[in-house]
């Protein structure tokens, strides 16, 4: 019998995954070693990312993954699946200066829902706008209260990233304009993850639903 990280024992029990079962992975940066073990487990696991780099490293980890190179946004398919999963900086809340802002995380909703089958269910995790809105001072609100959510950051791998925190409110009414429902949210923080009762300081938030039937 093989055995899983704690972390992926609650992805399998979130999404309700059996061996065999098909999974979407949008994007992998951050979660190559989780599609790893989920195809170990049985999963028919496609991955996608636009970094052919990391696409091929997984691919020497395990054969049996597919690997779709596009972005994330863009991707289209006829395939169904039975669950799909996103984690933090593989695909939600991280934007470049090329990206719309205001749509490209809806794109990649209306993507999410497309490829799901009825009842299909999803985990995501996603930045939570608490913990930034609490880290600001009256003064930065006042003088940035159209950019509230976003906060941009430079490092020597990515020049420029903007990155976009959700209340789940806000998430909520996201996924139901595009046929998808929220049924659980947990808080967390970063890898590995360790879900909680979400509060306002967690730096991140699971959502977990399905597409309506």
């Amino acid at each position: 019998m093989i055995s899983h990280s704690k972390e992926v024992d609650f992805i399998i029990k979130e999404l309700n995954l059996k061996p065999q079962d098909s999974l979407l992975f949008l994007g992998c940066k951050t979660g190559s070693d989780l599609a790893t073990e989920l195809a170990d487990f049985g999963c028919k696991v496609t991955c996608i990312d636009n970094d052919i780099a990391i696409l091929e490293s997984l691919k020497k980890k395990n054969d049996k993954i597919l690997s779709v190179n596009c972005p994330i946004k863009d991707y289209q398919t006829n395939e169904t699946y039975d669950a799909a999963l996103s984690i933090f900086g593989s695909s939600f809340c991280v934007f470049d200066d090329n990206d719309n802002i205001w749509g490209k995380d809806m794109a990649i909703l209306g993507n999410l829902s497309d490829t799901l089958k009825p009842n299909g269910r999803f985990l995501i995790t996603l930045l939570n706008a608490s913990k930034f809105l609490r880290s600001l001072s009256d003064a930065e609100i006042e003088n940035n209260a159209a950019n509230i959510w976003l906060q941009t950051q430079t490092n020597e791998e990515n020049p420029q990233q903007t990155f976009r925190y959700y209340t789940p409110a806000e998430l909520t009414r996201m996924v139901n304009r595009v046929g998808l429902k929220i049924n659980d949210i947990f808080g967390c923080n970063n890898r590995p993850i360790q879900p909680k009762a979400l509060m306002p300081d967690d730096h991140q938030f699971i959502a977990i639903g399905n597409k309506k039937a």
